[in-house]
């Protein structure tokens, strides 16, 4: 198994500590600089047959930019998308922890357990993330791509050193905008910027 996956650049929401969640947030021109630098970079390196993404668009697009340049198809996978935050989505990090401070505590200490208004369940969507990446590792014995969410390559990341969704301290282990973490047999190798 070798699987590389990579963070969207960055968005204006992430500058301003916005949740996105499946907000639909365009890459800012620094986050497209951000996924130039790091095709470039990988040009030499990576073998990819596929990448798979998000189907948000500062995932897509991300995607595209490293496809284009590494000559690389992308395909779009329902399942990479983020997590859906229900009414945190398109509040900043601030306004999350005033108006919903339980909640936001529960989410930094037992990510899964944590019950947002109007949001899928967490420890649900945990769980399509896990499933899905895995079955991707699984269906193709070849390296791969996969750009994606930070929460949602935090989640993986989790999975893999063996805490269970409830038991998940979110937003301590965010890899930055424009990088990435490769899975080599279950290693971890970061990269980027």
């Amino acid at each position: 198994m070798s699987i590389t996956l990579i963070r969207h650049g960055q968005t204006d929401w992430n500058i301003e500590k916005r949740m996105q969640g499946q907000l639909d947030i365009n890459l800012n021109a620094q986050g497209v600089q951000q996924i130039h630098s790091l095709a470039n970079q990988l040009k030499t390196t990576q073998q990819w047959k596929r990448i798979f993404t998000s189907p948000l668009c500062r995932a897509r697009y991300s995607a595209q930019i490293l496809g284009d340049i590494l000559n690389v198809q992308v395909e779009v996978v329902d399942a990479l998308k983020e997590l859906n935050f229900g009414v945190w989505q398109g509040m900043t990090y601030d306004q999350i922890s005033s108006q919903f401070p339980k909640e936001w505590l529960t989410w930094h200490q037992n990510g899964g357990a944590v019950q947002i208004p109007l949001a899928e369940k967490i420890s649900s969507g945990m769980e399509r993330v896990i499933v899905s990446i895995d079955s991707l590792a699984e269906k193709h014995n070849e390296p791969i791509g996969i750009v994606t969410h930070g929460t949602v390559i935090e989640i993986y990341l989790n999975y893999l050193q063996g805490i269970s969704p409830e038991a998940m301290k979110m937003e301590r282990n965010l890899i930055p905008n424009g990088t990435y973490v490769q899975l080599d047999n279950r290693n971890l190798k970061e990269g980027g910027q």
